[in-house]
């Protein structure tokens, strides 16, 4: 049995996660902060105690790095090179689209339909939420696929 000879990038990795703190910055905050806000039942006026957000950012960040450090291995385990067969991968976005694609769709959809389930949040909330789920996965998957 052959098994993939997986490398990863952590240049890569790293500036992923710098491009979806921008995403997730630019998404919660002008684009989507007060609508967002607002399905959470939180004022967006109110700016939160400093140690918690340090706190918020540090849990982010290392779930943005297990999400990063992940992707890169799901994207690289349908390139045929990573097998050992000789010949084009295809392009790059390809791997980057549909490796994002079904990571969302199998995992990052599924958990925001629990929340309207079991937590009683609202369905605009899941649409704020997978709809920047899934930008982020792909700005993600997009940046492993081309530095690679």
């Amino acid at each position: 049995m052959e098994y993939p000879l997986i490398t990863i990038n952590y240049l890569a990795v790293v500036l992923a996660i710098v491009v979806s703190f921008i995403w997730g910055g630019l998404y919660y905050g002008p684009l989507m902060g007060k609508r967002w806000a607002k399905e959470m039942n939180m004022d967006f006026t109110k700016k939160p105690d400093k140690k918690v957000m340090q706190k918020s950012l540090a849990v982010n960040l290392i779930g943005t790095f297990l999400i990063c450090y992940v992707l890169a291995h799901t994207n690289q385990v349908w390139r045929p090179s990573v097998w050992g067969h000789i010949g084009a991968d295809g392009p790059a976005w390809s791997y980057g689209f549909w490796g994002a694609f079904f990571v969302w769709i199998g995992f990052f959809v599924p958990l925001q339909l629990n929340k309207v389930s079991w937590e009683m949040r609202s369905w605009r909330l899941v649409a704020i939420n997978v709809a920047h789920d899934f930008v982020q996965l792909q700005l993600i998957s997009q940046v492993l696929a081309h530095l690679r």
